[in-house]
């Protein structure tokens, strides 16, 4: 079996995939759904790249602010 990074952050994995990494599995429940990547050197090198990516960060929290305010009437 091949070692597994997971995540259940959506950006995150959004960015993966945006990166050429492509998800090998996916499981859900009720509340979250986790996506499966093959762990690689490559995949921690483009997580931590995801990390440091400040004007990303900058742009999901706005993201999530639109989407709080568009959905509070």
């Amino acid at each position: 079996m091949k070692d597994l990074y997971y995540t259940q952050s959506l950006n995150l994995a959004a960015y993966l995939m945006a990166h050429g990494f492509e998800p090998v599995g996916k499981r859900k429940n009720s509340k979250s759904v986790t996506i499966y990547f093959e762990k690689t050197d490559a995949l921690h090198d483009c997580v931590r790249q995801y990390n440091k990516d400040e004007e990303l960060k900058k742009f999901i929290a706005s993201f999530k602010r639109l989407k709080s305010y568009l959905n509070n009437d």
